[in-house]
């Protein structure tokens, strides 16, 4: 898998911190996905860490640190090859309690066929997954890998069963149902995603992580250039714009402190978030592992980030 690197910054208004019912995303990105089965945007994955639950979380601005999300406690074995996790007690938004089961319904989704998961791969080195009793499950892998518990716990997203596993009559990029902190209020794909505070999410009683969503509602707006972001930041219509282009991220931050917004960078400690290149298995020729590994040798990102512009020449 091939791979570039993007710099990002935000532009933050002033007035954000003066007003915690609402914050306003916009973004030249469009949400057009929120299905937990196929999107792969990195703004539609970013909002449904708000809507579904993970079993860990990292700590927010930090590199592999991890605290308890749905489960509270986990163990590694000495091989380093089973993990369990041991499940707080939860519920989705809709009231119904979170179980082992789901955890299993929600690992096993990746591979149904019907679903067709762009994720699979990110779990395939996991032999098998068992329910211990309703609030432990464990995972058994086939070598140790530290990536792969590391997306256990905090890629994998967490999916009601008895929502999810009704395919037949459901669109699940117009219907949604998770345990995060918010959930879906009003969802235009392509346009707008309004996310309101879920009451029953966990977090709000855990001393740690409760104030981490000051906000009633989160909103994320499609913008149609940076222009037009500007212009919004002014009128306090947006609250945050990401910008990718490192030189106009260089001269914002050179400017004196505007009255209207003022740039920050992105707390991301790796300095970078990295885009991936994928190729199409379909095409006969990505289909062979050796051409795949000549096609990624063959790549210098640091040329490539250069010449796109994320980083300074």
């Amino acid at each position: 898998m091939l791979r570039i690197c993007i710099c990002i910054f935000f532009c933050v208004n002033l007035a954000v911190a003066a007003d915690l019912k609402t914050f306003v995303y916009g973004s030249t990105d469009p949400i057009l996905i929120l299905s937990p089965f196929t999107s792969t945007g990195l703004l539609e994955w970013k909002a449904q860490q708000l809507i579904f639950d993970s079993l860990l979380i990292e700590k927010p601005g930090s590199v592999d640190e991890f605290r308890p999300g749905l489960a509270e406690s986990w163990t590694i074995s000495k091989d380093k090859k089973i993990y369990s996790f041991n499940l707080r007690k939860a519920a989705w938004a809709d009231g119904q309690s979170i179980t082992s089961a789901d955890v299993k319904f929600s690992f096993e989704s990746l591979f149904d066929p019907a679903l067709k998961s762009p994720w699979r791969s990110a779990f395939n080195g996991i032999n098998k997954i068992e329910i211990i009793d309703d609030k432990t499950v464990r995972f058994y892998a086939k070598t140790p890998q530290f990536e792969l518990w590391k997306n256990l716990s905090v890629v994998l997203r967490i999916l009601p069963a008895h929502f999810y596993a009704d395919k037949k009559n459901k669109d699940f990029n117009k219907s949604f149902l998770g345990s995060g902190p918010y959930e879906v209020h009003h969802f235009l794909a392509g346009e707008k995603l309004i996310l309101q505070k879920n009451p029953l999410w966990w977090g709000y009683q855990d001393a740690t992580v409760k104030g981490w969503y000051p906000f009633a509602k989160i909103e994320f707006v499609k913008i149609a250039n940076e222009a037009t972001a500007a212009a919004y930041l002014q009128k306090h219509v947006i609250d945050a714009f990401p910008i990718a282009n490192f030189a106009l991220a260089r001269a914002l931050k050179s400017e004196k402190e505007s009255k209207y917004f003022f740039p920050i960078d992105d707390v991301n400690k790796t300095s970078r978030l990295y885009s991936k290149i994928f190729l199409n298995l379909n095409n006969l020729q990505f289909k062979n592992k050796k051409i795949r590994q000549a096609l990624n040798e063959l790549v210098n990102q640091d040329v490539v980030c250069r010449k796109l512009g994320f980083l300074p020449t």
